[in-house]
């Protein structure tokens, strides 16, 4: 009875062994083209990474040479080059866009109209062209700066300034020295800015309102 077990038992492993044999070679192929899928894009993915890392070197090592150039008309030239070529960067855009190169406002308007780019890099890209195009009409500057200058913006401190600045060019004082203290009784204004604003405000003949002398006014009523 032991013998007749044991020569089953053979038998069965025998046609399982067989089955094995027959479904590998069907669909061993299967197997071997997944292997030779992953080897092939582990390899192109490091290759990719490689390639990449290998670009940005050299875009990074273009930037830097640019930018110790002395010459301020070949630098911007430099600048520009980078700034327009395929592929270019906002890092790039940004740096071309300076004072001295002519383009930079049209670079600048590229940026802030860019729907690709985050909200904040757009109210950058405003924020340095009502800081560097000098043909921007001083309406059109305080158009550009409103809205950054909101509370709540991002940038809203530097373009607050910036409007301030705006405002007294337009030779309108009174909304400069309204927005100077509004912004000084601000609780987020930073004692920096505060003393810097309450400078100008007494530079422009007018005696700051301290946000402690306004609720001190307010306990007295």
């Amino acid at each position: 009875m032991a013998e007749t077990d044991s020569f089953i038992d053979e038998v069965t492993e025998e046609v399982q062994r067989d089955r094995l044999f027959k479904a590998f070679r069907k669909y061993g192929w299967i197997a071997v083209l997944v292997v030779v899928l992953l080897v092939g894009g582990t390899a192109f993915n490091e290759f990719r990474k490689s390639s990449v890392a290998s670009e940005n070197a050299n875009r990074g090592d273009a930037i830097f040479t640019a930018l110790e150039t002395e010459d301020e008309e070949d630098r911007a030239a430099a600048l520009d080059a980078l700034a327009t070529a395929d592929g270019a960067s906002i890092v790039e855009k940004f740096l071309a866009a300076d004072p001295g190169n002519p383009a930079s406002a049209d670079k600048l308007r590229a940026v802030a109209s860019d729907p690709d780019v985050s909200d904040r890099i757009r109210s950058l890209a405003q924020l340095k062209l009502a800081a560097t195009d000098s043909d921007l009409g001083v309406q059109d500057r305080i158009d550009l700066l409103s809205p950054l200058a909101q509370p709540g913006a991002i940038f809203r401190d530097v373009a607050v300034e910036y409007l301030v600045a705006a405002h007294l060019d337009a030779g309108d004082r009174d909304a400069a020295v309204a927005l100077l203290q509004a912004h000084i009784e601000d609780a987020g204004t930073s004692a920096a800015q505060g003393q810097r604003m309450t400078e100008v405000l007494v530079a422009l003949g007018v005696a700051p309102q301290l946000a402690e002398d306004t609720e001190s006014a307010t306990d007295n009523q």
